[in-house]
């Protein structure tokens, strides 16, 4: 009876560890399972993070590369690079040598980018103007000028400049007509100190889209103002037109106008340069959250193999010690059965014990077999932790290198291209060490003829820097002819659109002389009954229509 309650006791231990160990195997795939889902979300993530960091390489040298060019038009700016001689020197002595300077026009307005070449065509050289304060400023300016012969400038005194506006009538025609953009004064944006400078320059000159719409327009209101289109092509007053290609050298407002724009795209490279770093960012916390995961769940699957490998050890000894109470409870049957026969007894009982110490022999060597097993698991599950940790440090390790390798390459190209370079540097540099080695540069003729070359390269020199003097100062007295010729100009232009439009006003004033002369007609003959002939007879007139009709054509 007690071996009986021994094996059951026994197969209830067994029944309840193999439900544990199988829990263990549950556990143990379910780890295996995700795992493989942590370690493929953690490629991916690495994939992300590399085309991320390849984007903010990427963002940051474009970055530079603009930054280097805004800098590079900032400082043609502030050195004023792109003015009339005369006009830089005025603004680089504003602010210490001169008072009451403002500033060019092309300073003081902001143009919209698809306006700029139709705005810079109806300005001119009126870009260029000088503001000032007041008269007494200007003076003193051109005064500073003449002093010190660096050229001429236009200045436009605030106190004095008065604006100028289409009339009502052209207003209205233009805003209906077809392709009708803008009026040039309100297409552009300035402080209310320089309105009235803007509404001078700006205020007659009307922007329409293409050419054929400004003949239309021009046709319209009998042309009697300059219209411009988006091309930079005019229709000027009295029906003139101008146009043409683009030059090569980029103007004021088209510098000013790139500088603003590059400006405007910085920050907004930058803007996305920072949201391509938060986004790095989150993926490199997904992803070192993920590895922190990844080896979590390899420590937690060595411990639950560990737990599977204890279940198994453990139901290999119970179910050796069932054999065992299985072997016992057999002899005793065995002999019972036997009949208490005392040979057959002695010699049964004598293979069982013989059976018995070679089993229990088995088991010591199993025993010492699981105590070595054991001590080579703990050694391999802390090995297992140490190269799981070495393994994430390797993948970081391997990320840097190939960014370095990339890097090194580079370098390396470089290199060779700068080897190659001085390999030929010194290719040309031993040939002539050789040629001066020879007989032909060492002797007393090679010494005559080389202070021969030297004395006729020093005369060369002197020949050429007297040369270079003359072509700088006729460079300078050709500077200035063309700044008074650009002044003249300029004038004249004024000038013929003043005659142009009092010549349009005298034509129209002749138009509605016209028109009153028909309808005075008219009137006589409906309230009269008389013609201008009959009129004529009986009454006496200092001139006749005709000699007045003369006379407006003449005037």
């Amino acid at each position: 009876m007690k071996h009986f309650e021994q094996l059951k006791s026994i197969q209830a231990e067994i029944n309840a560890v193999e439900e544990q160990y199988k829990g263990a195997q549950k556990e143990l795939k379910e780890l295996e399972t995700e795992s493989a889902q942590c370690e493929r979300k953690l490629t991916q993530l690495k994939q992300q993070q590399t085309t991320y960091e390849d984007k903010l390489h990427q963002a940051y040298r474009y970055n530079e590369k603009l930054k280097s060019r805004i800098d590079s038009l900032a400082t043609q700016q502030e050195d004023y690079s792109y003015f009339f001689n005369g006009v830089k020197h005025i603004l680089k002595a504003k602010k210490d040598k001169l008072s009451g300077i403002h500033g060019a026009v092309a300073e003081v307005v902001q143009v919209p980018s698809d306006l700029t070449k139709a705005i810079e065509t109806a300005l001119g050289a009126s870009l260029q103007h000088v503001i000032v304060e007041t008269e007494k400023d200007g003076r003193q300016a051109i005064q500073y000028l003449k002093q010190h012969g660096l050229g001429r400038a236009t200045f436009l005194p605030l106190n004095v400049i008065q604006p100028r506006q289409l009339s009502q009538e052209i207003l209205s025609a233009a805003q209906k007509a077809e392709g009708f953009v803008n009026i040039a004064s309100q297409a552009v944006s300035t402080s209310d100190a320089y309105q009235n400078v803007v509404q001078n320059l700006l205020g007659n000159t009307i922007i329409v889209k293409e050419l054929k719409h400004a003949n239309d327009l021009a046709r319209t209101i009998r042309y009697r103002t300059r219209i411009v289109t988006l091309d930079g092509d005019i229709v000027n007053p009295g029906g003139s037109m101008t146009g043409g290609g683009d030059r090569k050298t980029k103007s004021i407002l088209s510098q000013k106008d790139e500088l603003a724009t590059m400006r405007a795209q910085l920050e907004d490279y930058q803007r996305q340069t920072v949201e391509f770093e938060q986004q790095y960012q989150a993926i490199k916390d997904d992803s070192d959250k993920h590895s922190e995961r990844y080896f979590d769940i390899g420590q937690q699957y060595n411990t639950v193999k560990q737990k599977v490998h204890s279940y198994e050890l453990e139901l290999d000894r119970l179910r050796k010690n069932e054999a065992h109470l299985k072997d016992e409870h057999e002899e005793f049957q065995f002999e019972k059965n036997d009949g208490y026969q005392s040979e057959t007894s002695k010699q049964t009982l004598n293979d069982k014990k013989q059976r018995l110490q070679e089993i229990k022999d088995l088991l010591g060597k199993l025993e010492n077999d699981i105590n070595v097993f054991t001590k080579l698991s703990k050694e391999g599950k802390e090995s297992s932790n140490q190269i799981q940790q070495q393994l994430h440090q390797k993948k970081s390790d391997l990320a840097v290198v190939k960014e370095r390798l990339n890097t090194q390459k580079q370098t390396d190209a470089k290199l060779k291209q700068q080897l190659q370079q001085v390999s030929e540097q010194q290719q040309r540099l031993d040939e002539q060490i050789e040629l001066f080695n020879s007989d032909e540069v060492t002797g007393e003729t090679a010494f005559n003829n080389i202070q021969t070359k030297i004395t006729d390269s020093k005369e060369t020199k002197a020949q050429l820097t007297e040369q270079l003097e003359t072509l700088k100062q006729k460079r300078l007295e050709l500077n200035e002819t063309i700044e008074t010729t650009d002044q003249k100009l300029s004038e004249a232009n004024q000038d013929i659109l003043s005659i142009e439009n009092r010549y349009q006003d005298i034509k129209s004033e002749q138009s509605r002389l016209d028109v009153l002369i028909n309808h005075a007609i008219d009137h006589l003959s409906e309230t009269y009954h008389l013609t201008y002939e009959r009129a004529s007879e009986l009454y006496e007139l200092d001139d006749d229509i005709e000699a007045l009709r003369k006379k407006g054509e003449t005037n």
